[in-house]
């Protein structure tokens, strides 16, 4: 078991029109919760625009104890549509990185049998 969670969406591409412009919009549009996350790095791999960001947050039932969550954000578009994986891990040690990177490069998109 990784401990890897994912999270896909496929919607119209109405704000943007590449994987990069809807990285972007992602990163500066971020949700609140998402406000004091620290940007690590932003990339291109397997057609896709990524972010890679860490968030920090402190946990009540562990008394307090401040624990991080690594997580990498992809974007593509294709076809008018809006392809947005979100993968996150916790714990996360750097060796981990490679287990982003490998979904990353897994990933097809294939267009729709007719």
């Amino acid at each position: 078991m990784t401990g890897l969670y994912v999270s896909v969406r496929l919607e119209p591409a109405r704000t943007c029109t590449t994987g990069e412009e809807c990285r972007d919009a992602y990163w500066r549009d971020r949700s609140p919760h998402l406000a004091t996350a620290e940007l690590l790095d932003r990339s291109e791999r397997n057609g896709f625009a990524w972010l890679e960001f860490t968030q920090k947050f402190q946990v009540p039932q562990l008394a307090g104890r401040t624990v991080e969550q690594r997580h990498f954000s992809a974007h593509l578009v294709r076809d008018g549509y809006w392809v947005d994986v979100h993968l996150s891990m916790m714990p996360y040690t750097q060796s981990d990185r490679q287990v982003f990177l490998d979904f990353l490069d897994a990933i097809r998109i294939e267009p729709k049998a007719r």
